[in-house]
């Protein structure tokens, strides 16, 4: 009885250390998968400021906003749609504006689809307007991509001039610039390898020129896509 009371309290103390080691391993194994999640989160989230992280919460910017095509439209649907804009409480109207239309020949500006457009939203003042300032002419692609309208002009200070001309002409209405769409892709870029290095060269004369025609402009870089490009 004495042997079997003793073999009983052993097996028992036994299953008590089982446990012990198994609960310590899951607790390591929380422990590690915790430190992984966060380490994971702080990777993706890399480049976002927390807002929480003290109390000197940034101020409140209205973000709903459309990207537009407001070129397609005739005058009457025109005034529908911003009217719409207007309604649905957007604030933030993105439209692009082409060089290669603009200034098909050298020195030779045609304002004529872009004008009615400034013109029309000017006349709602809750909407802001963005302009995406993008595409080369042909006389001043770089020649590695000369067939292509995305390509980076061959010459930076041409695209700036470009830039200063659109601020010049419409820095009354608006106060938002864009400098170009996606250039991390290949498509946008004229199916050239892009690089951050010449995307930084194109957007800093524009930056210049656009501050010295509208002073008060707000200079944006350019958003980039999500891709699996290598």
């Amino acid at each position: 009885l004495l042997m079997v009371v003793h073999l009983n309290r052993t097996g028992s103390n036994m299953r008590q250390w089982v446990i012990f080691i198994l609960s310590c391993i899951a607790l390591a194994g929380g422990v590690v998968a915790a430190l992984a999640t966060a380490a994971e989160r702080d990777f993706q989230l890399r480049g976002y400021v927390d807002p929480i992280a003290d109390s000197n919460l940034p101020y409140r910017v209205s973000r709903l906003g459309v990207n537009a095509s407001l070129e397609q439209y005739t005058d009457a649907e025109l005034d529908e749609h911003l009217a719409l804009m207007t309604a649905a409480n957007i604030t933030w109207v993105r439209q692009e504006i082409s060089w290669a239309v603009v200034e098909a020949e050298q020195g030779d500006y045609d304002w004529s689809r872009y004008d009615r457009l400034i013109a029309a939203i000017d006349q709602y003042p809750a909407l802001q307007l963005i302009l995406v300032l993008r595409d080369t002419p042909p006389w001043e692609r770089d020649e590695r991509a000369s067939d292509h309208p995305t390509a980076p002009p061959a010459d930076n200070e041409t695209f700036a001039a470009f830039a200063g001309a659109v601020a010049a002409r419409y820095g009354d209405v608006v106060d938002h610039y864009q400098v170009w769409d996606e250039p991390n892709l290949r498509d946008a870029w004229g199916g050239l390898d892009p690089q951050p290095a010449d995307y930084a060269a194109l957007l800093g004369p524009a930056y210049t020129t656009i501050h010295s025609a509208d002073i008060g402009a707000t200079v944006i870089a350019a958003s980039l896509a999500p891709t699996t490009e290598a």
